[in-house]
């Protein structure tokens, strides 16, 4: 990946410490966040038992640098501001 080669660190570790820390995005992680107790979780409906059942949780690692963020509404606004300014 083009990043690692160019700072030489792992893409989780130069997202960090490039952007995330830096624009203080507190609630913005690479790595999968642990479930929070009383948090949504995720169903399937199986047809053959016309039951709804629960979901395994998919990890986001899998889609890598093309969307494996995980972030909350306070930091997208951050992100997105500086964006939307005109000068």
């Amino acid at each position: 990946m083009l990043v690692e080669k160019v700072t030489g660190r792992p893409f989780a570790a130069a997202l960090r410490d490039r952007i995330i820390v830096p624009l203080h995005l507190n609630s913005t992680t690479y790595e999968i966040p642990k479930p929070r107790p009383g948090a949504a979780s995720g169903t399937s409906w199986n047809a053959a038992s016309k039951e709804s059942e629960p979901q395994e949780r998919w990890s986001s690692q899998m889609a890598y640098s093309a969307g494996a963020l995980n972030s909350n509404v306070d930091d997208l606004v951050l992100w997105t501001q500086p964006f939307l300014e005109t000068k």
